[in-house]
């Protein structure tokens, strides 16, 4: 698997101008060193740290992300892409031939609210089926401040996921729709969920799971969605595959 990254020399002493120091990504850097066994450590040799380390680590972990978030959000030229630089740069790109996404980041305004969703993983374990900690945030400017009012992740936790904003059908909401597949699953199941976020807090529009050999694919305002339906068990016949062309309406991704 490959983390794609954008990767940025750290050889100054000073903050950059995405908000994010040279000092945080090296402590980043070697808080992942400690727990994922492909960093600096012979997996054969290297026995996995404990438990309670792994929960500190990946704590700090996500302490020095949300740190970064809020750092980029609040500078005036602050932009979709600047934030997902920045959360990029203090992961580094030592994880390039391990995992498929990069940050996400999406600097948006709902009817004249600023907001913003960002999502990304923390890996820790052994290189074939890594563990993954899912983390998907939503903020916003409703109070004034720059605020997180929700982080969700549990539903993809152990996933290599990705995450996409599609056109809302909801005027008080904005809707971003995740989905993957669970690393390691040799039936290579997917889940997808849709989520409406209006500034303050978070619902689940719709949801599917255990969708055999899955994939998604964004055309426009179309989510294309395939799938095996397995045949039955002991009879005849094979798997059949199944497209489904959903749009999001206000009841959420239907035919």
């Amino acid at each position: 698997m490959r983390l794609l990254v954008l990767s940025i020399a750290l050889t100054s002493s000073f903050v950059t101008a995405w908000g994010q120091s040279p000092a945080a990504a090296h402590q980043y850097r070697d808080l992942s060193r400690q727990i994922f066994c492909c960093l600096g450590t012979d997996p054969n040799t290297s026995p996995f740290p404990p438990a309670q380390k792994v929960e500190r680590a990946v704590a700090q972990m996500r302490e020095l992300m949300d740190q970064t978030i809020m750092q980029d959000v609040t500078r005036e030229e602050a932009s979709s892409s600047s934030i997902a630089r920045a959360m990029a740069q203090l992961q580094g790109d030592e994880l390039n031939q391990y995992w498929e996404q990069p940050p996400f980041a999406d600097l948006s305004n709902l009817n004249g609210t600023r907001t913003l969703v960002t999502a990304f993983a923390i890996l820790s374990g052994g290189v074939a089926i890594p563990n993954v900690y899912p983390y998907i945030q939503f903020y916003s400017r409703a109070t004034g401040a720059w605020e997180m009012h929700a982080g969700i992740g549990g539903d993809f936790w152990g996933t290599a996921f990705s995450i996409s904003p599609i056109k809302s059908p909801v005027p008080s909401e904005l809707w971003y729709l995740v989905w993957g597949k669970t690393v390691g699953d040799t039936g290579a199941r997917l889940r997808l969920r849709l989520y409406g976020f209006d500034g303050f807090s978070v619902r689940t529009i719709s949801r599917r799971d255990d969708l055999e050999g899955g994939t998604v694919k964004l055309s426009g305002d179309r989510v294309i969605l395939e799938y095996n339906e397995p045949a039955p068990y002991g009879g005849p016949g094979s798997d059949k595959l199944i497209t489904e062309i959903l749009r999001p309406t206000a009841n959420g991704l239907e035919q």
